[in-house]
């Protein structure tokens, strides 16, 4: 065996053990089919219960919140079936190019309907508590 083959079956083993981890952590496996649903993670798709808390993903999607972020970011850079490939190659995920599509329509929409003017202008700045400690999550963008 070679490296490459060698590593190539490591990451198909290292996936493999993240699906069935997380499958096992949300259970669902023996739910009957009226009350389960199939949502799309980073580590493929997962069965769990409809009222389980996470089955529950933003935009009426069944995509994971985390993933949705992965997709956007893919059809914000590429082509949206370049998108499909690059997902596909690197996470092992079956999402096709028109979900991508769909999600970065979605979210641009709803970028269409935000204040910016109120939102830069104090409609979201934290608001301290003298005494208490403030967290703030910085996120850069290029």
């Amino acid at each position: 065996m070679n490296s490459y083959d060698f590593e190539q079956g490591f990451i198909a083993a290292i996936q493999e053990f993240s699906h069935s981890l997380y499958q096992e952590m949300v259970g669902g496996k023996k739910v009957s089919k009226n009350d389960r649903m199939c949502l799309l993670t980073s580590v493929g798709e997962i069965r769990m219960n409809k009222h389980h808390p996470l089955a529950v993903s933003p935009g009426g999607f069944k995509i994971s919140a985390y993933l949705q972020e992965q997709l956007c970011r893919l059809g914000s850079k590429m082509t949206f079936e370049e998108s499909e490939e690059e997902l596909n190659q690197l996470l092992g995920i079956r999402a096709n190019a028109k979900q991508v599509e769909r999600l970065c329509h979605h979210y641009g929409e709803a970028l269409e309907h935000i204040n910016w003017r109120e939102a830069y202008a104090g409609g979201a700045q934290p608001r301290a508590q003298p005494g208490k400690p403030l967290y703030l999550l910085i996120v850069f963008t290029r």
